[in-house]
């Protein structure tokens, strides 16, 4: 069975594929929430600046409250369960922060394996939280084979590292590992086209560095 993430507002087009360009600056809606009513969704909220929960809806949502921790601003994410990393990062050491968050968007299981499709999304927060970048970085696919002799096991992994380092983005070029035979079924994992290089946090957003090359 396949589950899919959500659009993140209203506006959006319902596609969790949705990255023809990664850097795209996308305002999004939000809600403000007092300290009250996000620990009636997230039990323990002592000495956090961010959180991540499932609402009433089924929408997997971030919050976060930066000075006063009695206002939360809260939003929807693409993905289709809790993320598995998100923070708050100053990636360039100036102004407000900015919150980066993994977790799987895409997610198909069956009785002997399953496959997911995980993404990495940054968000500057502004007067109003923007979604500044997006991009395919996991797929995995794995089976376990029969359960008399494992016949049939394989295990596929393609990956494509992001490294945040010194104001910058550092996208790496994809690379694959894979053990024994791999499913026709990984010609239907997403990855996201962007060229690998060093891209500078601006203003507005991020801008490839031109002199870094293509490469690291």
């Amino acid at each position: 069975m396949t589950f899919f993430g959500h659009a993140q507002s209203d506006n959006d087009i319902d596609n969790p594929f949705d990255d023809t360009n990664p850097f795209e600056v996308r305002q999004l809606d939000f809600t403000v929430l007092d300290s009250n009513q996000i620990k009636i969704k997230v039990n323990d909220i002592q000495n956090k600046s961010i959180v991540c929960y499932r609402d009433s809806l089924g929408f997997i949502r971030i919050a976060y409250s930066l000075k006063n921790k009695n206002k939360w601003i809260s939003f929807i994410t693409p993905f289709y369960d809790l993320a598995s990393y998100y923070e708050l990062i100053n990636i360039d050491n100036k102004g407000k922060p900015e919150i980066v968050v993994k977790g799987t968007i895409i997610y198909e299981g069956w009785p002997y394996g399953e496959r997911h499709n995980d993404a990495i999304l940054i968000y500057k927060l502004n007067s109003s939280p923007n979604q500044i970048f997006k991009l395919f970085y996991l797929c995995n696919e794995f089976n376990v084979g029969s359960r008399v002799d494992g016949e049939g096991a394989y295990n596929y992994t393609t990956e494509r590292k992001v490294i945040i380092e010194n104001g910058s983005l550092i996208i790496e070029e994809y690379i694959s590992e894979t053990e024994n035979d791999v499913s026709e079924g990984m010609d239907e994992c997403h990855f996201t086209e962007v060229k690998s290089g060093i891209y500078k946090l601006k203003s507005d957003g991020f801008v490839r560095n031109k002199d870094a090359g293509n490469n690291r």
